[in-house]
């Protein structure tokens, strides 16, 4: 893949590499607010569902870059299927060979 990685340090002192131009695998998204997209139509359901977000985002903290690739029940999301694993960690190692 080629792409765009931005590095963004928030006030918090967190920092994220976001890899641009991914697109997610699935995405269903937050249903806490469920009882509140009861009433919209069906077709604004199918809608919604359809909206996949694009970028991925690792949080990089020392020499380690994490990526939170799903939720869960209440929000729903697959960003890389090809991996089963809930977080993948990008380590930097020093080896020499």
């Amino acid at each position: 893949m080629k792409g765009i990685a931005n590095f963004t340090a928030e006030d918090s002192g967190d920092q994220y590499l976001i890899l641009e131009g991914i697109k997610w695998d699935e995405y269903e998204g937050d249903i806490s607010n469920d009882e509140e997209t009861d009433s919209i139509s069906d077709s604004k359901k199918q809608k919604k569902k359809l909206e996949i977000p694009v970028g991925i985002d690792a949080s990089y903290v020392k020499d380690t870059l994490t990526i939170e690739n799903y939720g869960n029940a209440m929000n729903s999301y697959t960003k890389l299927s090809e991996c089963g694993e809930k977080y993948i960690q990008l380590i930097k190692s020093n080896s020499k060979k």
